[in-house]
């Protein structure tokens, strides 16, 4: 029942005597015994998480049979964007929404597999599961569900907890994200890894300053903190690795758009750092002020920590972190009173918080444009040593800088700031202009790979695994698309049991969705 409790809101009171509860326990505990002899098992790694895979396909047929669609929240985006409720998989007219299907499945033990495989650092696992007697097992599981369908019972809890009333509050609203970023099965082994590392982090930052002499209980205090807010901030800022969806993304497709709150949760922002000077006191809100761009915001009273004594008009300013919630900010987290400086703003936090899409949009044309120029029109440089890049950057900056008396100023200090990158790496270098991100910086092994005319680096006949170009974090989304479009590498498939080449192509921008999603979607 522990293992089982885990997929569910954590206010609920699970007890082995609830009808519903003993039903599913049964049913999963059926399932893992189906899941224990099979290949399936050993994919997984370990007996817990043999029950982790149990609990997924289990909750998905609880899921199913309560129609709460969950499911559906990744199913209809899918379909939004690709045309087809499933990747990799070849859906026919007898695929029901909102039934069970053998291919969700299929899909849920890739998904839980894959997620893993992220964790362990290996290969991608193949959707098809063409080795072992995955398919038996999974097909055993689909027939045990198929026979229960008609008689299982729906959890009335799950249905009451899943509705959003039409005129909620932050309090319920924000319920359900907590639910959705961490018990919800389909995030379920993200947020595990995510609490996993933060806990060790949090450990070893009190183990360190009890080995320095520090105040524990301070250190202690400080971690809490630490701890509480990077929680938050995983809340409204991670993306899944399924589609590179928010939480609040998924709330939206859950409710539906005829809901009232549905423009609300499409438009919630990203929890946002920054230093404001107060203003004044409104009757429900405060008006503050950003230090670095001095636009004016409000603030709703309702979760603001700080009390309105402590507050005195243009002195006080606050450190914290906010959600835009439709027209009103909501504090998300901690925050810090502290008395404003004028004159000492520049090592404040959050100076770009408010800065204009489009003037960032422009400047990149701009140094797209400088780019291109030094370049010989090309959008991608291929440089034989540090000594060529550092040259051909220089000009580069000569070109895109504005002619300000801080001009050379500005260039030294970012010709230093690539200097540790050089230093690190030899052989030869590729530069690629990134219309979203500005200069990107790829090494000599990634260089010898790119099938170019204007390739002189260019090893004939060296090939690369394509599914490297989506599990390598320092390749971004863009060049990742760039190299596939444009030919410019010659792909193998994998000498493991992955996906076929083809399979991988005809799922490209998932992938890329799923392997780079805070990269994806991350506002840049």
């Amino acid at each position: 029942m522990q293992d089982w409790m885990k997929f569910h809101p954590s206010t609920f009171n699970f007890s082995s005597a609830s009808p519903t509860s003993s039903y599913y326990l049964r049913l999963c505990n059926r399932v893992l015994k189906i899941i224990l002899p099979s290949d399936l098992r050993e994919d997984c790694g370990s007996a817990e998480r043999a029950i982790q895979l149990a609990c997924i396909l289990t909750a998905y047929f609880e899921d199913t049979i309560s129609e709460t669609g969950l499911f559906r929240i990744f199913t209809k985006r899918h379909e939004e964007l690709y045309g087809k409720p499933l990747p990799f998989y070849y859906v026919t007219e007898e695929y029901y929404p909102d039934e069970i299907n053998l291919n969700d499945l299929y899909f849920l033990a890739w998904h839980a597999l894959s997620l893993w495989g992220k964790e362990d650092e290996i290969g991608l696992f193949d959707p098809f599961f063409r080795d072992g007697d995955h398919i038996t097992a999974l097909r055993e599981i689909y027939d045990l569900f198929d026979s229960e369908f008609e008689t299982a019972p729906q959890n009335e809890d799950m249905q009451q907890f899943l509705h959003l009333p039409p005129h909620a509050n932050v309090d319920e609203i924000r319920s359900l994200l907590d639910f959705l970023s961490s018990e919800y099965y389909l995030g379920f082994i993200e947020y595990e890894s995510f609490m996993n590392t933060l806990v060790e982090k949090t450990e070893q930052r009190v183990s360190e300053a009890k080995t320095e002499g520090k105040d524990i209980v301070e250190a202690i205090r400080d971690q809490e903190m630490i701890f509480y807010d990077a929680k938050v901030n995983h809340l409204f800022n991670h993306y899944t690795s399924l589609l590179a969806q928010r939480p609040s993304e998924q709330l939206a497709l859950l409710v539906g758009e005829e809901h009232p709150l549905y423009p609300l949760l499409k438009s919630l922002s990203t929890r946002k750092l920054g230093c404001f000077l107060f203003i004044e006191e409104k009757e429900t809100e405060f008006i503050f002020e950003h230090i670095h761009s001095g636009t004016r915001i409000n603030v709703s009273k309702e979760y603001l920590t700080i009390e309105n004594e402590q507050l005195t008009p243009n002195r006080s300013c606050l450190s914290m972190s906010l959600v835009k919630w439709g027209d009103t900010w909501q504090q998300m987290g901690s925050a810090i009173l502290f008395d404003h400086t004028p004159g000492e703003d520049s090592d404040l936090p959050g100076a770009s918080l408010f800065d204009n899409p489009e003037e960032r949009m422009n400047l990149l044309k701009e140094m797209e444009k400088g780019f291109l120029q030094v370049n010989h029109g090309k959008q991608i440089a291929y440089l034989k040593d540090a000594e060529e890049l550092y040259d051909l950057y220089s000009r580069f900056l000569d070109i895109s800088l504005p002619p300000t008396e801080e001009k050379e100023k500005t260039k030294a200090k970012q010709l230093a700031g690539i200097s540790p990158i050089l230093k690190k790496q030899h052989g030869h270098f590729t530069l690629f202009f990134n219309r979203v991100t500005g200069i990107e910086f790829y090494f000599d092994e990634m260089t010898t790979l790119i099938a170019d005319p204007d390739n002189p680096y260019y090893i004939p006949g060296k090939t690369y695994q394509l599914e490297l170009l989506f599990f390598h974090p320092n390749i971004s989304v863009e060049f990742a698309n760039y190299l596939i479009e444009n030919h410019k590498v010659e792909f193998i498939e994998s000498e493991q049991c992955a996906p076929a080449l083809s399979v991988l192509l005809d799922n490209r921008d998932f992938l890329l969705r799923y392997y780079k999603q805070e990269s994806y979607r991350q506002e840049r």
